[in-house]
């Protein structure tokens, strides 16, 4: 529509997820919908980009390939504007020690000849997901692809592509996932025009029907979502 101000709204999966997402029954989320909520009238809804990663199998949660497989299939149906951009999900296996008679005042262990506790864990890591939001959104900007840009994070790793978005006169709004004490990253602070509080309200209010169905196609919610 002429004269609509363009806006291209930035998800970063992973640090949404495990902020506010994992452990909650809010997960079967519309990202478009979502998106929406924070366009104002007479601004137009360009893309949304999700950054995010393919999961691998991990002997603990057999079924999360299936699970986020279903969740994918659903936002296809019903989000026309979203784009998935894809990281490397990492399964490394890990020895961590323990050292019961650790001193942590001194720095000392009592007794030196003795053998750590060892315990091997896989260890999950998403990698390059937070390296191309701020790739894709400095790209956008210098192309002027958008007029005011939506970032959903609290990464503080995020704070100089932001900045130098807004040094080149877009609009930038930073909307937070909710941390331990849900404090606005104060590491943001001048560096964009303005941060909001996510809300859980607002994710309720942005949940995908269960079933999603379309077009004679039909996806259940998984269980836990």
């Amino acid at each position: 529509m002429a004269n609509q101000i363009p806006v291209c709204v930035y998800i970063d999966g992973f640090n949404l997820y495990h902020s506010q997402l994992e452990g909650h029954p809010v997960r079967w989320l519309n990202l478009q919908m979502l998106a929406e909520e924070f366009i104002e009238p007479g601004e137009e809804l360009v893309t949304v980009e999700y950054f995010t990663a393919k999961a691998n199998y991990v002997p603990w949660s057999p079924d999360r390939i299936t699970r986020q497989k279903a969740y994918w299939d659903a936002l296809d149906l019903l989000c026309p504007k979203l784009v998935k951009v894809f990281g490397d999900f990492r399964v490394d296996q890990k020895t961590f020690y323990d050292w019961e008679d650790f001193n942590y005042q001194t720095g000392l262990r009592a007794g030196l000849a003795r053998k750590p506790n060892a315990h091997d864990v896989a260890k999950t890591e998403e990698k390059g997901s937070d390296v191309k939001l701020a790739s894709h959104l400095v790209r956008d900007a210098y192309l002027d692809r958008f007029e005011k840009a939506i970032v959903i994070t609290n990464d503080s790793d995020q704070v100089e592509p932001v900045s130098i978005v807004h040094s080149l006169g877009k609009k930038v709004i930073l909307v937070c996932p909710k941390t331990k004490d849900h404090k606005l990253p104060r590491e943001f602070t001048g560096r964009c025009a303005f941060m909001l509080k996510l809300h859980n309200a607002v994710l309720n209010r942005c949940q995908m029907p269960d079933p999603v169905s379309v077009n004679g196609r039909v996806i259940h919610k998984p269980v836990g979502y």
